[in-house]
């Protein structure tokens, strides 16, 4: 397991819930294939379920419910509530893009992200594989109030050393750029203020940098699809001290 370094007890015990949200469903074969939208010059397929599913026991609903496309172009993921059910929203890439950087650039200020919330940006297979090819950018209190809202990186599978990085959010918030460079023998996470291009080394608006490597057997972007999702941290429903809404503005894919 991760050694958590510098972390008090109670956030250390915030981080084992991390752990637990880092297993996903094929999401895509649980979608009807007609439900999907048009965002950032891609294809989306997106997630419909009407039983409890991972991550943690959640439904997830479609376009124009936990997933609006908004007349502006950027997409709204929003934890939507039918009767007594809510429903998180899930988007997934048609298609693998392979080896490259991933940009999600981001609009709402995810420091006031309700704490039962959890936004994730990732890569996941389907594929019989150990790790499903998974990178991860999350942002979560993992449903402890008293916890602020922090954002990892993470890189199946997570129980190894060096595996995982927790980092703070700007509290200025803002809109901000997540990223991460995915090559055959490294993946290097990056994230920074504003919409600008990936900053160099030392620069001013980097937010937090974290590089993953020297292992044997790296993800491979050419076996996984990157998804965008939002839901609930294993509660009942929101905390309601937070959004239960995040708009994101583009995801752009440079290739290497």
């Amino acid at each position: 397991m991760t050694k958590l370094r510098g972390l008090p007890a109670v956030a250390a015990c915030a981080a084992m819930l991390v752990m637990l949200a880092l297993c996903r469903p094929a999401a895509a074969q649980e979608s009807n294939i007609d439900d999907w939208i048009r965002f950032s010059g891609y294809i989306w397929i997106l997630r419909n379920t009407e039983e409890p599913a991972g991550p943690m026991n959640n439904r997830f609903a479609g376009d124009g419910r936990s997933v609006v496309l908004n007349p502006d172009k950027s997409l709204t993921l929003t934890l939507s509530r039918q009767g007594t059910r809510y429903y998180g929203g899930e988007a997934v890439l048609s298609r693998a893009l392979g080896y490259g950087t991933y940009i999600f650039r981001v609009r709402t200020g995810l420091e006031r992200l309700d704490p039962n919330l959890v936004l994730g940006l990732f890569s996941y297979s389907n594929r019989d594989k150990k790790g499903f090819d998974e990178v991860d950018i999350e942002f979560s209190a993992w449903g402890m109030p008293d916890l602020p809202v922090r954002g990892q990186y993470a890189v199946q599978p997570y129980s190894l050393d060096g595996h995982l990085s927790l980092f703070d959010l700007d509290p200025g918030g803002g809109m901000t750029s997540y990223s991460f460079d995915w090559g055959k023998d490294r993946i290097e996470f990056l994230s920074w203020k504003g919409y600008g291009p990936r900053p160099a080394t030392g620069s001013p608006s980097i937010l937090s940098a974290w590089t993953f490597a020297g292992v044997r057997d790296m993800p491979d972007p050419r076996r996984a699809s990157i998804c965008m999702n939002l839901y609930l941290a294993d509660k009942p429903g929101p905390a309601g001290s937070g959004l239960t809404s995040v708009v994101i503005d583009s995801f752009q894919f440079l290739k290497k």
